[in-house]
């Protein structure tokens, strides 16, 4: 996402059909250790904070896709 699609954005589905926002900024998927795809199953790694720009409630900001 962003202007220069820079950053990445994943929408992360729990086994308990709960989701979840996941962002990292100025990184591609390309970039992680696992590109994250659609459908596949992931271990990410990541600390969760507030979300203040959308004003969700929380996200994960993302360290690491594994």
């Amino acid at each position: 996402f962003g202007k220069e699609q820079k950053h990445t954005e994943l929408i992360v589905r729990g086994d308990d059909e709960h989701t979840l926002r996941a962002l990292e900024y100025f990184r591609t998927p390309d970039e992680f250790t696992v590109p994250p795809r659609v459908g596949n199953r992931a271990h990410l790694l990541g600390t969760v904070e507030r979300d203040t720009f959308r004003g969700e409630s929380f996200v994960l900001r993302l360290v690491d896709v594994l």
